[in-house]
């Protein structure tokens, strides 16, 4: 796929494809993992992340993102 630093979905279903996952079955992983780093900050807090850390992280993603 060639694309290690920012991988699109498309990416991601093309890796998915070469190892053998379905598409409907990747969908659904990335489905997952969007759901659950969507809510990064909630599961932060709770573990005690502190706030300048949290914006520290929040600056990596939008960087990403």
């Amino acid at each position: 796929m060639r694309e290690g630093k920012h991988p699109d979905e498309l990416h991601l279903l093309q890796l998915a494809n070469s190892i053998n996952i379905k598409e409907k079955t990747a969908l659904e992983i990335i489905c997952e993992v969007k759901a659950a780093t969507s809510k990064w900050k909630e599961f932060a807090k709770i573990a005690g992340v502190s706030s300048s850390t949290l914006k520290m992280i929040q600056s990596a993603i939008n960087k990403v993102g």
